[in-house]
């Protein structure tokens, strides 16, 4: 049974495509939707920045940052609920979008997850991976990957 369906958006199209899949399947299973926004912390400050105070505020400020641009993925989100009569609960993390969708599902007790797939390529797949194939692969529970 689906008691509970995690949906990550980023705004992209493949996004809210899987944010409409996971608001049908809630629809139909009478089930709780938790929509996850990702900002996407930049590695190289943990790397590079280490220690003085003046780096850490500023690696802070760009944390602060990234989850304001979320706030527009967010509030298209909402509307989409919304317009579907439906409640969610929504969450905002700082983070490698993999593994915080991976933590979320464990932590919410997500039963599914409904997500995008950006359709990345050649190269591009190849020095990033694709968060999608990195949830599929590291996930415990179903994955629906719309595109």
């Amino acid at each position: 049974m689906i008691n509970k369906i995690l949906v990550p958006v980023d705004g992209s199209e493949n996004s809210l495509k899987a944010l409409k899949m996971g608001l049908e399947m809630a629809a139909k299973f009478a089930a709780k939707l938790e929509v996850l926004c990702v900002a996407l912390k930049n590695p190289i400050n943990d790397v590079v920045f280490v220690g003085l105070k003046e780096e850490r505020e500023f690696v802070r400020e760009e944390i602060d940052a990234a989850i304001v641009a979320t706030d527009g993925i967010i509030k298209a989100a909402k509307a989409m609920v919304d317009e579907a009569k439906l409640d969610a609960e929504y969450e905002v993390r700082v983070g490698e979008p993999a593994e915080i969708i991976l933590d979320e599902a464990i932590v919410k007790e997500a039963d599914c997850i409904v997500m995008g797939c950006r359709g990345l390529s050649g190269l591009q797949h190849f020095l990033l991976g694709s968060v999608s194939d990195k949830v599929v692969n590291g996930a415990k529970i179903p994955v629906f990957v719309v595109k």
